[in-house]
């Protein structure tokens, strides 16, 4: 049996302005505006009050998430609307979608699964308990925790090229390492997570308990 694929659906229109202001918005100008008309003299110090300090630690984007939270794309379209690059009523038309993206996982999708995987918002859930880890703050877990579970789904195996050809030999263990030290990842997920040969993991649950939830904002 097939791990089922469903997919959270957005309009062509949606994804095309989302990525437009994507671009725009991961800018260091676009950032250094938002810096000086969005943020309070609070929000600044608390970004350590030096802009190229706060730029080259978080990028736009990131900045804004670490003194107002929400997901990256939430924060694109804030940024975007803050300093004056998005009408009032796209700003609302896109906000009220991404809405409806994080409320598409149903109880029963989690209830069918040991392991469902969310690309947007990222969530995780494991033997139908959500995992409360924030994911956008941890990319390079998310990505790999992704990449066991779509080899798991197609009955692969994974190797650091899987994540990219400049990874280091011993990256997929390290990564098992870092999991295995994250406040709040279930244990019983990480011993799941088995050696498949020199440099190479799988996950051992099987594919028709495995469900991801795709999204074409994971591509942008």
């Amino acid at each position: 049996m097939e791990s089922p694929e469903p997919r959270i659906p957005l309009p062509p229109a949606a994804i095309e302005l989302l990525g437009s202001l994507y671009r725009k918005v991961s800018s260091p100008v676009v950032g250094f505006h938002m810096w000086e008309r969005c943020f309070t003299a609070e929000e600044r110090e608390d970004l350590g009050d030096n802009f190229r300090y706060a730029c080259e630690k978080w990028r736009t984007i990131g900045m804004w998430q670490q003194v107002r939270g929400g997901d990256r794309y939430s924060a694109v379209v804030k940024i975007a609307f803050c300093i004056g690059l998005l009408m009032q009523a796209d700003y609302e038309w896109l906000l009220r979608l991404l809405g409806e993206a994080t409320r598409s996982v149903s109880k029963h999708l989690v209830a069918s699964a040991r392991l469902v995987i969310v690309e947007y918002p990222r969530e995780l859930f494991w033997e139908h308990e959500k995992v409360e880890i924030s994911w956008e703050a941890k990319p390079a877990v998310w990505n790999y925790l992704l990449t066991l579970a779509d080899g798991a789904a197609k009955v692969e195996i994974v190797d650091r090229l899987s994540l990219g050809k400049e990874k280091e030999p011993d990256y997929l263990s390290k990564m098992k390492s870092l999991l295995k030290r994250t406040s709040g990842f279930p244990p019983s997920l990480v011993d799941c997570i088995r050696p498949a040969g020199r440099g190479s993991q799988r996950l051992t649950v099987s594919p028709d308990q495995i469900v991801i939830v795709r999204s074409d904002l994971a591509s942008l």
